[in-house]
Order: structure tokens, then sequence, then C-alpha cells
């Protein structure tokens, strides 16, 4: 069995990651780090060096449960002897009790069999189905027969520590220490950037952290009331933690709607000042409107609707497939591509890349960023202003087609926020140069730099050029009884109206021989 990744020659590769990122978090946050946080980096660095690979292995695992039968890391040696200091401080612990659940999840049928006294034939049963047997026929103080099984678990007491250090050192709730892995393995590639200091003072670090913990209390779907006390409201002076604010209150709305308190809802998006609150905010509202009223609005606004006739039938799913296939029957002198939000926003972060990693003020922490930490920011455009500025002043001559070619073969595979490389080939990238005009790509560039979070997405599904007469047009493709979202409609319409050429396509079932339809679509 392989203890690490190919390429990686030394065994304790993931103590040594993790040791870099104490380094570098100690160097860079050291002054604002709180006590909790200096005293793990402090009596991590006293233990052996094989407790200190036991305990990284447990932390990047998922659960803070684990089986010790089921740990294998030849290179920690004996776990026994390496999980000793970590006992004796508390950092790992043998739990107490556990769910019927987590039994069943930990240990062996076989293992659950003979601690309960059931009959060998119940070892048959798939777990779902042992699970849900043992949930109708057993009452609690049956399940605490299994309480024997603990003393073969471990529970990492520690993990919460460990996680808030992994959040201070990324600055974001999402990014795992895999990073450094799929970095040395080249899976992942990250372009140089020029790191700083993701926090000012010690009170925007306890900001962050109250804004994890409110995050991990609203994915647990906590009473919503409890969990507002805890946001701290009031921050200022570092735009990648406001616009961290803004999310958590937009996720503590919709906590709030799911729990059917449609006010405090509302209340909360009133002050998320965001596009993507504001629509949550017309949603909740229009629900009050007769059910009539609604089914009257106009679907797609004054966007053209043309139909097309798809033989084959209307499959529940792909059918913007199915329509392709159909116009590259009606019209084999075009191309058409499935692009939905991939093509604009990589001609853009392409055309944009060297502002996008500009050395900007509290954009970059460390090396893993697939984009500044502020892009989601209301001020990510107004802080760059003057270099977008330079680059969108390419549109104006055909430099603008050199340097999109240009980081498209030079920056090939480097983690960007915007840029999609599995949708993205040379064909589809010359073709889009050849067939796009500048001006219609400095109208999508400059709506996306309106409000880069919400502005991203809610493009056409399809692209069909048409080489020989250098022309374009998109597709969006849309069911019987489907409607544009709010955010699509807000966007297909400002972009029709500025002259971008813009169908909603409306798949009819045709039957193999109908050809009425046939070339509508392409005439449109």
């Amino acid at each position: 069995m392989s203890l690490a990744p190919p390429l990686i020659a030394d065994s304790l590769y993931y103590l040594r990651n993790f040791e870099t990122a104490l380094r570098e978090l100690e160097c860079r946050d050291g002054d604002f780090l709180g006590a909790e946080e200096r005293a793990f980096m402090g009596a991590f660095a006293s233990l052996a060096e094989s407790t200190r690979a036991l305990l990284v292995r447990l932390m990047m695992r998922k659960s803070v449960l684990v089986r010790i039968e089921a740990l294998h890391y030849q290179e920690i040696g004996d776990l026994e002897l390496a999980a000793a200091p970590l006992l004796a401080s508390g950092w790992i612990v043998v739990p107490r009790r556990l769910s019927l659940e987590e039994f069943v999840h930990f240990f062996s049928k076989a293992d659950l069999c003979e601690a309960l006294k059931l009959p060998r034939v119940w070892l048959r049963r798939s777990k779902l189905r042992l699970l849900s047997a043992l949930r109708e026929h057993l009452d609690e103080e049956a399940v605490q027969r299994c309480t024997p099984l603990l003393g073969r678990v471990w529970q990492l007491a520690v993990k919460p520590v460990c996680d808030t250090i992994r959040a201070l050192y990324f600055g974001n709730f999402h990014q795992e220490w895999r990073e450094f892995v799929l970095a040395a393995l080249q899976v992942r590639r990250f372009e140089r950037v020029d790191a700083g200091r993701p926090f000012q003072s010690a009170e925007q670090v306890q900001a962050f952290k109250a804004l994890r913990e409110c995050q991990l209390l609203i994915d647990e779907e906590a009473a919503a009331p409890q969990i507002e006390p805890a946001i701290p409201f009031n921050l200022s002076d570092c735009d990648w933690l406001e616009e961290a604010l803004r999310d958590v209150i937009f996720k503590l709305a919709r906590l709030y709607e799911r729990q059917g308190d449609s006010g405090n809802a509302l209340r909360l998006y009133s002050q998320c000042a965001s596009d993507e609150a504001r629509q949550r905010e017309r949603t909740l509202r229009a629900a009050a409107l007769p059910r009539l009223a609604r089914r009257n609005q106009p679907r797609f606004g004054s966007l053209p609707v043309v139909e097309i006739a798809v033989h084959g039938g209307l499959p529940r799913r792909g059918i913007e497939y199915r329509v392709r296939e159909r116009l590259e029957l009606d019209a084999p002198e075009s191309a058409i591509y499935f692009v939905e939000n991939s093509l604009i926003c990589s001609l853009f972060g392409l055309l944009c890349w060297r502002t996008i990693f500009a050395p900007v003020r509290g954009a970059f922490f460390h090396r893993f960023h697939r984009g500044p930490a502020d892009f989601h920011s209301p001020s990510f455009y107004a802080r760059r202003q003057a270099l977008f500025e330079e680059c969108l002043a390419e549109l104006d001559s055909a430099r603008y087609r050199r340097t999109i070619i240009d980081n498209f073969h030079g920056k090939r595979g480097l983690s960007s926020a915007f840029v999609h490389w599995r949708s993205l080939e040379e064909r589809l990238i010359d073709l889009a140069l050849e067939c796009i005009p500048a001006q219609h790509l400095l109208v999508w560039f400059r709506y996306i730099l309106q409000d880069v979070k919400n502005n991203s997405a809610g493009f056409p599904d399809l692209i069909q050029f048409w080489p020989a007469r250098g022309t374009y047009r998109l597709l969006e493709v849309k069911g019987a009884r489907d409607r544009l979202q709010p955010n699509q409609q807000r966007c297909l319409e400002h972009l029709h109206m500025l002259g971008v050429p813009i169908v909603i396509c409306r798949p009819r079932a045709a039957a193999l021989q109908a050809s009425a339809a046939r070339g509508a679509l392409a005439r449109c």
C-alpha cells in the first residue's frame, strides 16, 4: 500500500506540510493568534515525531471518531505508543457513548451481532437494513450493551482548534490541507502571488473565528435566533472579511426562511446589500401574490423566443445536447458549443489575468489562491479600477486577441476563479475571438465587473458560431414549463438590450418525418 502520493518521497509529507503551515501562520499572524491556538502550537512542537504524525493523520480525517484497527500508518510505527501522549493530554479520548448510527457505521456486523447477542441470520442484512431493524427492536438500554466496543474507538478532542488553525491559515472556511499535496503533485497549479496578512488586528481574527462558528451552526441547521447574537455585525476596513460577514448573514437569512420565519429572513436580506439577497427578498414577497398573478407574469420578458422540433422525444435531462444535435443538422456550416458560464468568464479571466492577480493589499495570504480573497467584494473593481481599465482598453484594438491567446497558452492549467480550463479548447477560443465583436466582449466584461459574485453566472447554455460570416449567437434552452431565474432574466435582458444576440430556445418533440420546423431556428 502506498504511504505517500507518487513523486513525494517523504512518507511523512503530510506532517511536513502541516509544520510548514504552522510556521507560516506564526510568522504572518502570530501576534494576533488567541491563547488556544498558541497553546496548541507550542505543545504540538514538543511532541515526538511519531506522535505529531499520528495527530496530523487523525486531524485530516473528516470524522472526529475513528476505529483504531482501521488505522494503518506503517511510517508511524507503534500507534499505541504514538497515541499515549495524546491520550494523556486529552487531545484524543475514548468516547463515553456513541449513537446507534455511529455504532453501526464504525463496527462490523459481526461485532454488533456479538455485542447485542443477535441471531447470526442478521449478518445477511445490509448495514442499512440492519440499522433500520435495530431502531425498531432495540431501546436505549439495549444499545448500551455495545459499550465494550468503545475501547476500540478514538475521538479527536482537539479537532476544533485544528480546524480553526486551518481556517486562519487559508483565510476561508473551505480550503483543506490537501492543497499542499495537490500542488506538490502538480494536480493543481497556482499563480505566484505576493502574499500578505489577511488580518490587521486581533479583533479581526476574533470576528473571523466567530463567523466560522456561526457558519458551522448554520450548516447544522441550529435554531436561527440562537445563532444571530454571535454574528459580529460591526466589521470594517477588511473587504474580504466584510464579504464573509455578508455571506454568513445571507445564509442565516436562508435558515430563517427554511425555519418558517420570513419576517427575520426579510430583515437580514435587506442587510446583505447583494443582488442575490435582493432576489431572495423579491421571491419571498412574490410568494404572497395570488398564484394566477404569478402565472401571468411573462416568462422571458422581452427576449426573442423560437421553437425547435427535436426528434426522439424530450429527455428530462440534457435537452441542451439534443437541441445542439438538431442545430448541427439544420446549419452544418456552423459550430455549436455548450458553454453556459464558462466561455465568457474565461475570456474575461484571460484578458484581465495580470489585474486579477495584481499585488493589492489584503488580496492574497498564501500560495494556494485561485483568485484574490476580495473578488466577491463590492469594492473588487474599485480597488483595481485603473488596472482593469488598462485591460479593457485593449479591446479598442486587436491587442486583446494576443493577450487572451498568450495567457491561454502561458497560464494553461493554473487555478483561476474565472478561467474554466476543462471547458476550453484552442478551437473554441479562436472561434470566439473571430466571431464575437470586441464591443460585445466589452459589454460582457463590464457587466461582470458590476457584481462579480452574481454577474458571473446566468449566461446562455449554447453558443453558435458561423466562421464564414464571422457572426455568432447565444441560445438559452428552456423547456415547456421552465422560466428564467431572476438573475438569468436580469442578465439576458440587459445584454440583449445592448446588442448581444440572445435567443430563448423552446424545444418541442417532433416525429422523425416532420420537417416543417427545419431551419426555423437557423433563420432567426
